[in-house]
Protein backbone atom coordinates (compact mmCIF):
# COMPACT_ATOMS: atom_id res chain seq x y z
CA UNK A 1 0.00 0.00 0.00
CA UNK A 2 1.32 3.45 -0.76
CA UNK A 3 0.32 6.72 0.61
CA UNK A 4 -1.32 8.72 -2.21
CA UNK A 5 1.25 11.60 -2.72
CA UNK A 6 4.38 8.98 -3.17
CA UNK A 7 1.66 7.22 -5.89
CA UNK A 8 1.65 10.00 -7.65
CA UNK A 9 5.66 11.10 -7.46
CA UNK A 10 6.59 7.25 -8.55
CA UNK A 11 3.86 7.46 -11.26
CA UNK A 12 5.93 10.40 -12.07
CA UNK A 13 9.25 8.64 -11.68
CA UNK A 14 8.10 6.15 -14.16
CA UNK A 15 7.97 8.33 -17.26
CA UNK A 16 11.73 8.80 -17.02
CA UNK A 17 13.28 6.55 -15.01
CA UNK A 18 16.51 7.67 -13.29
CA UNK A 19 19.65 4.99 -13.79
CA UNK A 20 19.55 5.16 -9.96
CA UNK A 21 16.86 5.59 -7.26
CA UNK A 22 17.65 5.42 -3.99
CA UNK A 23 14.11 4.57 -1.91
CA UNK A 24 13.95 5.76 1.79
CA UNK A 25 11.33 4.58 3.56
CA UNK A 26 10.79 4.22 7.75
CA UNK A 27 11.05 0.36 9.13
CA UNK A 28 7.81 -0.99 8.42
CA UNK A 29 6.80 0.14 5.60
CA UNK A 30 7.01 -2.11 2.51
CA UNK A 31 9.52 -0.78 0.53
CA UNK A 32 9.81 -3.81 -2.32
CA UNK A 33 5.36 -3.08 -2.79
CA UNK A 34 7.09 0.47 -3.88
CA UNK A 35 9.93 -1.25 -6.21
CA UNK A 36 6.92 -3.51 -7.59
CA UNK A 37 5.00 -0.37 -8.17
CA UNK A 38 7.38 1.23 -9.85
CA UNK A 39 8.01 -1.71 -12.40
CA UNK A 40 4.47 -1.78 -13.19
CA UNK A 41 4.39 1.52 -14.12
CA UNK A 42 7.29 1.80 -16.43
CA UNK A 43 6.52 -1.31 -17.84
CA UNK A 44 9.74 -3.02 -16.58
CA UNK A 45 10.94 -6.31 -15.65
CA UNK A 46 11.62 -6.28 -12.02
CA UNK A 47 14.50 -8.78 -10.21
CA UNK A 48 15.58 -8.70 -6.73
CA UNK A 49 18.65 -8.92 -4.72
CA UNK A 50 18.49 -9.91 -1.37
CA UNK A 51 20.76 -9.77 1.46
CA UNK A 52 22.49 -13.45 1.91
CA UNK A 53 23.41 -14.88 5.79
CA UNK A 54 27.20 -15.54 6.35
CA UNK A 55 28.57 -17.35 9.37
CA UNK A 56 31.51 -15.12 9.47
CA UNK A 57 29.07 -11.91 9.19
CA UNK A 58 28.33 -10.58 12.81
CA UNK A 59 24.67 -9.92 11.46
CA UNK A 60 21.35 -11.55 11.96
CA UNK A 61 19.61 -10.58 7.94
CA UNK A 62 22.78 -10.89 6.29
CA UNK A 63 23.96 -8.65 3.59
CA UNK A 64 24.61 -7.66 0.19
CA UNK A 65 28.72 -8.78 -0.14
CA UNK A 66 30.99 -8.14 -3.00
CA UNK A 67 30.31 -11.51 -4.49
CA UNK A 68 26.61 -10.38 -4.99
CA UNK A 69 27.31 -7.08 -6.91
CA UNK A 70 30.13 -8.83 -8.81
CA UNK A 71 27.38 -11.74 -9.90
CA UNK A 72 25.10 -8.48 -10.37
CA UNK A 73 27.77 -6.91 -12.93
CA UNK A 74 28.17 -9.95 -15.30
CA UNK A 75 24.31 -10.37 -15.56
CA UNK A 76 23.85 -6.64 -16.27
CA UNK A 77 25.49 -6.88 -19.40
CA UNK A 78 23.60 -9.65 -20.80
CA UNK A 79 21.38 -8.25 -23.64
CA UNK A 80 17.41 -8.31 -22.79
CA UNK A 81 14.59 -6.72 -24.79
CA UNK A 82 12.75 -5.52 -21.62
CA UNK A 83 13.53 -3.12 -19.48
CA UNK A 84 14.82 -4.19 -16.17
CA UNK A 85 14.42 -2.38 -12.76
CA UNK A 86 16.99 -4.63 -9.98
CA UNK A 87 15.94 -3.63 -6.47
CA UNK A 88 18.36 -4.28 -4.07
CA UNK A 89 16.22 -4.84 -0.54
CA UNK A 90 18.09 -3.29 2.18
CA UNK A 91 20.26 -1.78 0.08
CA UNK A 92 22.61 -0.23 3.38
CA UNK A 93 23.60 -3.60 4.26
CA UNK A 94 25.92 -3.53 1.18
CA UNK A 95 29.66 -4.15 2.71
CA UNK A 96 32.00 -1.21 1.49
CA UNK A 97 33.33 -3.57 -0.76
CA UNK A 98 30.06 -4.39 -2.58
CA UNK A 99 29.46 -0.12 -2.37
CA UNK A 100 32.47 0.16 -3.74
CA UNK A 101 32.13 -2.50 -6.81
CA UNK A 102 28.49 -0.90 -7.12
CA UNK A 103 30.21 2.34 -8.24
CA UNK A 104 31.20 0.85 -11.11
CA UNK A 105 27.70 -0.23 -12.12
CA UNK A 106 26.69 3.42 -11.71
CA UNK A 107 29.41 4.49 -13.68
CA UNK A 108 29.26 2.45 -16.51
CA UNK A 109 25.17 2.47 -16.80
CA UNK A 110 23.89 -0.16 -19.54
CA UNK A 111 20.89 0.83 -21.73
CA UNK A 112 17.41 -0.44 -20.12
CA UNK A 113 19.11 -1.41 -16.76
CA UNK A 114 17.18 0.83 -13.48
CA UNK A 115 18.55 0.24 -10.15
CA UNK A 116 16.29 0.52 -7.19
CA UNK A 117 17.82 0.74 -3.94
CA UNK A 118 15.68 0.01 -1.28
CA UNK A 119 16.44 1.42 2.50
CA UNK A 120 15.33 2.95 5.71
CA UNK A 121 19.30 3.76 6.59
CA UNK A 122 20.78 6.25 3.66
CA UNK A 123 23.19 7.36 5.54
CA UNK A 124 24.80 4.06 5.53
CA UNK A 125 25.52 4.33 1.84
CA UNK A 126 28.87 5.85 0.37
CA UNK A 127 27.93 9.73 -0.41
CA UNK A 128 29.37 8.76 -4.10
CA UNK A 129 26.41 6.63 -4.38
CA UNK A 130 24.15 8.73 -3.26
CA UNK A 131 25.45 11.87 -5.22
CA UNK A 132 24.85 9.53 -8.25
CA UNK A 133 21.34 8.25 -7.37
CA UNK A 134 17.69 10.26 -7.66
CA UNK A 135 16.00 10.47 -4.19
CA UNK A 136 12.66 9.46 -2.93
CA UNK A 137 11.12 9.48 0.78
CA UNK A 138 8.62 7.48 0.60
CA UNK A 139 5.81 8.92 3.13
CA UNK A 140 4.19 6.81 5.71
CA UNK A 141 0.68 5.82 4.58
CA UNK A 142 -2.64 7.49 6.17
CA UNK A 143 -4.21 7.10 9.43
CA UNK A 144 -7.23 6.30 7.16
CA UNK A 145 -5.36 3.55 4.91
CA UNK A 146 -3.97 2.46 8.00
CA UNK A 147 -7.23 1.66 9.92
CA UNK A 148 -8.47 0.08 6.43
CA UNK A 149 -5.55 -2.10 6.17
CA UNK A 150 -6.15 -3.50 8.87
CA UNK A 151 -9.48 -4.24 8.49
CA UNK A 152 -8.84 -6.08 5.22
CA UNK A 153 -6.78 -8.54 7.08
CA UNK A 154 -8.70 -9.08 9.78
CA UNK A 155 -11.47 -7.71 12.21
CA UNK A 156 -10.17 -6.62 15.33
CA UNK A 157 -11.33 -4.83 18.90
CA UNK A 158 -11.74 -1.09 19.20
CA UNK A 159 -8.89 -1.62 21.74
CA UNK A 160 -6.56 -3.91 19.53
CA UNK A 161 -7.01 -1.43 16.85
CA UNK A 162 -5.86 1.78 19.11
CA UNK A 163 -2.70 -0.48 20.30
CA UNK A 164 -1.70 -1.62 16.53
CA UNK A 165 -2.19 2.52 15.38
CA UNK A 166 0.18 3.20 18.25
CA UNK A 167 2.43 0.44 17.66
CA UNK A 168 2.90 1.04 13.90
CA UNK A 169 0.31 3.24 12.42
CA UNK A 170 1.61 4.71 8.71
CA UNK A 171 3.84 1.42 8.65
CA UNK A 172 1.81 -0.89 5.57
CA UNK A 173 4.61 -4.06 6.57
CA UNK A 174 4.38 -3.35 9.92
CA UNK A 175 0.94 -3.31 10.36
CA UNK A 176 0.70 -6.52 8.27
CA UNK A 177 2.74 -8.77 10.68
CA UNK A 178 1.23 -7.44 13.70
CA UNK A 179 -2.43 -8.32 12.38
CA UNK A 180 -1.45 -11.88 11.29
CA UNK A 181 0.62 -13.18 13.57
CA UNK A 182 -0.62 -12.60 17.52
CA UNK A 183 2.46 -14.07 18.95
CA UNK A 184 4.48 -11.25 17.28
CA UNK A 185 1.50 -8.40 18.44
CA UNK A 186 1.83 -9.80 22.11
CA UNK A 187 6.16 -9.45 22.03
CA UNK A 188 5.56 -6.09 20.47
CA UNK A 189 2.81 -4.95 23.24
CA UNK A 190 5.50 -6.06 25.91
CA UNK A 191 8.34 -3.87 23.98
CA UNK A 192 5.77 -0.99 24.60
CA UNK A 193 5.57 -1.89 28.54
CA UNK A 194 9.12 -1.85 28.97
CA UNK A 195 9.53 1.41 26.61
CA UNK A 196 7.71 3.44 29.39
CA UNK A 197 9.74 2.06 32.01
CA UNK A 198 12.94 3.13 29.97
CA UNK A 199 11.13 6.86 31.24
CA UNK A 200 9.63 6.37 33.99
CA UNK A 201 10.83 4.28 36.70
CA UNK A 202 14.15 3.88 38.56
CA UNK A 203 17.26 3.13 37.36
CA UNK A 204 17.19 0.01 38.90
CA UNK A 205 14.09 -1.04 36.63
CA UNK A 206 15.45 0.32 33.68
CA UNK A 207 18.44 -1.65 34.09
CA UNK A 208 16.32 -5.17 34.50
CA UNK A 209 14.92 -3.79 30.99
CA UNK A 210 18.34 -3.20 29.46
CA UNK A 211 19.15 -6.80 30.84
CA UNK A 212 15.71 -8.73 28.93
CA UNK A 213 17.36 -7.60 25.94
CA UNK A 214 20.94 -8.10 25.97
CA UNK A 215 21.05 -11.02 23.21
CA UNK A 216 18.19 -9.83 21.33
CA UNK A 217 19.45 -7.00 18.63
CA UNK A 218 16.04 -6.62 16.80
CA UNK A 219 14.40 -6.50 20.11
CA UNK A 220 16.45 -3.84 21.77
CA UNK A 221 16.19 -1.45 18.18
CA UNK A 222 12.34 -2.16 18.45
CA UNK A 223 12.79 -1.10 21.81
CA UNK A 224 14.78 2.02 21.58
CA UNK A 225 12.43 2.84 18.77
CA UNK A 226 9.23 2.64 20.88
CA UNK A 227 10.89 4.46 23.68
CA UNK A 228 11.53 7.29 21.24
CA UNK A 229 8.00 7.62 20.56
CA UNK A 230 6.69 7.69 23.80
CA UNK A 231 9.01 10.73 24.71
CA UNK A 232 8.28 12.26 21.31
CA UNK A 233 4.41 12.21 21.98
CA UNK A 234 5.11 13.26 25.53
CA UNK A 235 6.91 16.09 24.51
CA UNK A 236 4.28 17.43 22.38
CA UNK A 237 2.15 17.87 25.31
CA UNK A 238 4.82 19.19 27.60
CA UNK A 239 8.06 20.59 27.09
CA UNK A 240 10.66 18.56 28.98
CA UNK A 241 14.41 19.07 28.26
CA UNK A 242 15.64 16.33 30.48
CA UNK A 243 13.86 13.81 27.73
CA UNK A 244 14.91 15.51 24.58
CA UNK A 245 18.71 14.67 26.12
CA UNK A 246 17.26 10.81 25.75
CA UNK A 247 16.19 11.10 22.61
CA UNK A 248 19.77 11.94 21.59
CA UNK A 249 21.38 9.09 23.43
CA UNK A 250 18.88 6.65 22.08
CA UNK A 251 19.10 7.80 18.67
CA UNK A 252 23.06 7.75 19.13
CA UNK A 253 22.21 4.06 20.76
CA UNK A 254 20.34 3.05 17.77
CA UNK A 255 22.61 3.62 15.12
CA UNK A 256 26.48 2.20 17.07
CA UNK A 257 23.78 -1.34 17.55
CA UNK A 258 22.39 -1.13 14.16
CA UNK A 259 26.24 -1.11 13.19
CA UNK A 260 27.11 -3.94 15.68
CA UNK A 261 27.68 -2.06 18.60
CA UNK A 262 27.18 -4.09 21.80
CA UNK A 263 23.45 -3.84 23.13
CA UNK A 264 24.04 -3.87 26.70
CA UNK A 265 26.54 -1.30 26.37
CA UNK A 266 24.44 1.00 23.93
CA UNK A 267 21.35 0.77 26.40
CA UNK A 268 22.93 1.30 29.15
CA UNK A 269 24.72 4.53 28.11
CA UNK A 270 20.91 6.05 27.32
CA UNK A 271 19.87 5.54 31.53
CA UNK A 272 23.09 6.05 33.00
Amino acid sequence: MLNNTTELTLKSIAKSLPHALIVIGRAGMDLNFAAGFLATQADCKLESVLPEKKEVIDTENGIISVDIIRRLYDSTKTVNKQPRIIALTRAETMSVQAQNAFLKLLEEPTDGVHFVLLTTEPQRLLPTIRSRSQQLELLPITRQQSQSLVASIDKVSSVKLSQLMFLAEGLDAELRHLVEDETYFQANSQIIKDAKAMIGTSLYEKLRVIDKYRDNRSGALALINSTARLIELTLAKQSRPDLIGFLDKLSSAHEAISQNGVIRLQLSACVV
